[in-house]
C-alpha cells in the first residue's frame, strides 16, 4: 500500500513498502547567507531511521533548502551503505551531478518527460520548470503524484501545458507561503498580496490539474535574520492556508514531521493542525541570525576583482560593454551601493570596479557580507532576492538585477554570448520575473 511521510519542510518519503523516494533532504542549518532557518531540526537517529526506508533521493533544484550538501556529507557512509541512488534534472551547469559523484554517489540525471521505472508498477517522471526548478510525476499502481515543490508557474497556460503532459493529478505537494524578498521593510501590501496568491495560485494548481487532495508544503522555514525578520509578519500559517479553502470541496492535508499516512486515504488531523498551529507561535522565540563581522572596502575590492575575473571568462567582455551603452536594455549601469555597518557609499561598475564616491539617493542598501557573497559565490545576487537582507526602490532593484544577475544566470550554465543573444526564451523568462517585481513593488 502505497503512504507519504513528510518529514521537514520540501522532504516527504513516498513509499509502496518496497521503494521509498525522499525528496529535497534538508534538516539542520541556516540557508541562504544566514536568511532561512527551519521551524524544526531532526536528529541523527532520526534521519538514520530514515534513510533505512529510502531506496531513491530526489533533488527538485540546486536551492540549498532543497539541496543541503551539508545532509550528503554528514550521511554519506550511510547512503553509500544502503546504496541508495540520488536522482536529478538533467541540466546545464553540472554542478550538482559533479558534487555528488565526486562523493561517490550514484547519480541518474534524467530528462524531461523521459520514464524513469522503480519497479513494475512504481515509476517516476521530471519536469523542468523555468531556469532551475523541477517536478516529480510519480505513478504508483495507477495512482498519480505530483510534487511542484516551489515550481513557479506563472499563468493558466503553463499549467494547461503540465496538465496536457501528464494528465489529472490525484495528490499535489505544492508551497503554500511566500519564499523571498517583498519590496523592503515598508512595503507591507505587497507582503499581504503575495501570501494570497500563494492560495490563488494552489487554488489554480488544483482546478486546473483537476486534482482532489493538496498537501501543502515546502515553506515550514523562518526568516530568520535580523535584517530580514520582518517577513515573518505576513507569511501564510497552515490555518491561513484551511480557512482559504473551508468552503471549498478540495482536500487540504497538513501533515506534522514523521507523520505517515496511506495515500488513498489521506485525512486531516487535528493534532498535526495543533503541532504548527503553536510551532508557529513560538517563531517569535527562535533565534535571530547577526551579520557580526564587517567587511572593509579593501577586501571587497580584492573579492571585486576576482569576480571581474570570472565574469569576463565566461561572457563576452565586447557585449556587456555595447549592452551597457544601449538606452533601451538599462543593463549593466552603475550601481550606487549603500554599505550601512561601515557606513560607506560606493559606485560598483561590472567594466570600471568599485568607486567611493558621495550621493543622497542609493540603488541598494545592504551589509558588507551581503556585498562579499556577491562576489564570492556566482548564485550570491539570487541569494540576496531570497533572503531579502537589502533595501531597494523599484528603480533601484530593476537596475541591480540587470547588473548583479549575470552571475545566476552564469551559475546556470548560461552566459552573454552571441548565441545566448538570439535565445529569446531567456529574455521572455528574465523580463516577465522584472516586470512581476516591479508590478508588485508599485503596490
Amino acid at each position: 500500500m502505497t503512504s507519504i511521510s513528510f518529514i521537514n519542510h520540501a522532504s516527504v518519503l513516498i513509499s509502496d513498502n518496497q521503494n521509498g523516494i525522499l525528496t529535497d533532504p534538508w534538516y539542520e542549518g541556516d540557508v541562504f547567507n544566514k536568511g532561512w532557518k527551519l521551524l524544526i531540526e531532526h536528529s541523527q537517529d532520526e534521519i538514520f531511521n530514515l534513510l533505512y526506508k529510502t531506496t531513491h533521493i530526489w533533488i527538485s533544484h540546486e536551492h540549498p533548502d532543497h539541496f543541503s550538501p551539508k545532509f550528503f556529507v554528514n550521511y554519506k557512509e550511510k547512503i553509500l551503505e544502503r546504496k541508495i541512488k540520488i536522482l536529478f534534472q538533467n541540466n546545464r551547469d553540472k554542478r550538482v551531478v559533479s558534487f555528488l559523484t565526486k562523493q561517490g554517489f550514484d547519480v541518474s540525471e534524467i530528462r524531461d518527460n523521459l520514464n524513469f521505472k522503480i519497479n513494475n508498477k512504481f515509476s517516476l517522471k521530471i519536469q523542468k520548470i523555468d531556469f532551475y526548478d523541477s517536478a516529480l510525476i510519480l505513478d504508483i499502481d495507477g495512482t498519480k503524484i505530483v510534487n511542484l515543490n516551489d515550481c513557479p508557474f506563472e499563468s493558466e497556460k503553463d499549467l494547461t501545458r503540465f496538465r496536457n503532459l501528464y494528465g489529472k493529478v490525484d495528490v499535489l505537494l505544492t508551497q503554500f507561503s511566500y519564499a523571498a524578498w517583498k519590496g523592503g521593510k515598508e512595503n507591507n501590501k505587497w507582503r499581504k498580496f503575495a501570501a494570497q496568491e500563494k492560495l490563488r495560485i494552489i487554488e489554480k494548481q488544483c482546478a486546473t490539474l483537476s486534482c482532489k487532495t493538496v498537501i501543502p508544503f515546502a515553506s515550514y522555514i523562518y526568516f530568520a535574520n535580523e535584517e530580514n525578520y520582518y517577513l515573518n509578519e505576513n507569511i501564510n500559517k497552515p490555518s491561513d492556508v484551511i480557512n482559504y479553502f473551508k468552503n471549498s470541496e478540495l482536500n487540504v492535508i497538513f501533515l506534522k514531521p514523521f507523520e505517515t499516512q496511506k495515500i488513498n486515504n489521506l485525512k486531516q488531523q487535528n493534532d498535526s493542525i495543533s503541532f504548527w498551529e503553536n510551532t508557529y507561535h513560538k517563531i517569535k522565540d527562535l533565534d535571530r541570525i547577526n551579520y557580526s563581522d564587517s567587511i572593509d572596502l579593501e577586501q571587497l575590492e580584492s573579492s571585486f576583482k576576482k569576480y571581474q575575473k570570472t565574469i569576463f571568462s565566461k561572457n563576452s567582455f565586447i557585449l556587456i560593454w555595447l549592452i551597457k551603452h544601449l538606452p533601451l536594455l538599462g543593463a549593466f549601469k552603475n550601481i550606487r551601493i549603500f554599505l550601512y555597518d561601515i557606513d560607506t557609499k560606493i559606485e560598483f561598475s561590472l567594466l570600471n570596479g568599485l568607486n567611493k564616491i558621495d550621493f543622497k539617493k542609493y540603488d541598494i542598501k545592504l551589509h558588507s557580507q551581503s556585498l562579499l557573497f556577491i562576489f564570492n559565490n556566482e548564485f550570491g545576487f539570487d541569494t540576496l532576492t531570497v533572503n531579502g537582507n537589502f533595501e531597494a526602490s523599484i528603480d533601484g532593484f530593476s537596475k541591480i538585477t540587470k547588473s548583479l544577475a549575470i552571475g545566476s544566470l552564469n551559475a546556470m550554465g548560461l552566459s552573454i554570448s552571441l548565441k545566448m543573444i538570439f535565445d529569446f526564451r531567456v529574455y521572455n523568462m528574465l523580463l516577465k520575473k522584472l516586470i512581476r517585481v516591479k508590478n508588485n513593488m508599485s503596490l
